[in-house]
C-alpha cells in the first residue's frame, strides 16, 4: 500500500539538475494508464541557466 498524497506535494518547488543545467521545477502526480499505478513527471518553470 502506498503512502497518502501530501495536498501540497504538488505545489512544492525542488532543484532539478539535468546535463549541466539547473531548474525549478514541481512534481505533478499522475496515474500512467498502462500500469494504473501513480508517477510523477518533473514541471519546470523559468527559464534555464548553466552552471
Amino acid at each position: 500500500m502506498s503512502r497518502p498524497t501530501d495536498p501540497n506535494a504538488q505545489f512544492r518547488v525542488k532543484l532539478h539538475k539535468n546535463n549541466g543545467y539547473a531548474y525549478a521545477s514541481t512534481q505533478p502526480e499522475y496515474i500512467d494508464e498502462a500500469t494504473g499505478m501513480k508517477k510523477h513527471k518533473h514541471a519546470h518553470w523559468g527559464r534555464s541557466r548553466q552552471e
